[in-house]
């Protein structure tokens, strides 16, 4: 990160799942020390939707990211449900994001979609 953030004009968008918010700390102190502009913060992991009662369990808390974004000024971009899929759909070369039906492809389209409206400049708006 050091080396990249020297030479490299980077963006970077971090993903945390709630039980990472230290390492993500560390991750932002850094670069906000190397002035790479962050883009914002996605929390992963927030909620598993069990198949048997249907209903979500926030199996590593939900929040503490978006919280963290908030009180550090840094744009919350999503909150990513946990889902089996996302590993099986990626390990067979289909990203979760391409499934349209899916909650964390939503999640995540809708953080990309944020992403591209903070970076690319519209008429009469100039990127942030």
């Amino acid at each position: 990160m050091l080396v990249l953030g020297d030479r490299l004009p980077v963006i970077k968008g971090q993903i945390v799942p709630g039980v990472a918010i230290d390492d993500a700390r560390r991750a932002v102190v850094t670069l906000r020390r190397l002035d790479v502009p962050i883009a914002g913060l996605i929390e992963d992991m927030t909620g598993f939707v069990c198949d048997g009662c249907g209903r979500e369990h926030n199996l590593f808390g939900r929040g503490g990211v978006k919280r963290w974004a908030r009180e550090i000024d840094i744009p919350f971009l999503a909150a990513v449900p946990f889902e089996p899929a996302a590993r099986t759909g990626g390990d067979g070369g289909r990203p979760i994001a391409l499934d349209l039906a899916s909650p964390a492809g939503r999640a995540l389209r809708n953080a990309a979609e944020a992403m591209h409206h903070h970076l690319v400049p519209t008429p009469g708006r100039a990127a942030s």
